[in-house]
């Protein structure tokens, strides 16, 4: 349910052409990252994943192109699912 609202959002967000460049999702209970949501952020440069529930990281992340800061502290990541280069 949080993710659906959390895409929503975004979407209503990103076709009003507004370009977002900093995502903050923090304690949100998330055991997965929303990234259907966040594909439509092109020219996202930080997002704020800490203090969910993450298990691991998707490998479609590295499509975040603008990418730069990625915080996932406090989750209970074992494994991170995408390399890091």
């Amino acid at each position: 349910m949080a993710n659906s609202i959390i895409f929503f959002f975004l979407f209503f967000l990103r076709s009003f052409r507004y370009d977002i460049k900093i995502a903050s999702l923090y304690c949100n209970r998330f055991d997965a990252v929303p990234l259907a949501a966040l594909q439509q952020l092109n020219e996202i440069t930080e997002l704020d994943l800490s203090s969910n529930r993450l298990k691991e990281l998707p490998p479609d992340l590295r499509l975040l192109k603008s990418l730069v800061v990625l915080d996932v502290r406090c989750n209970q990541l074992t494994t991170l699912g995408i390399e890091l280069a």
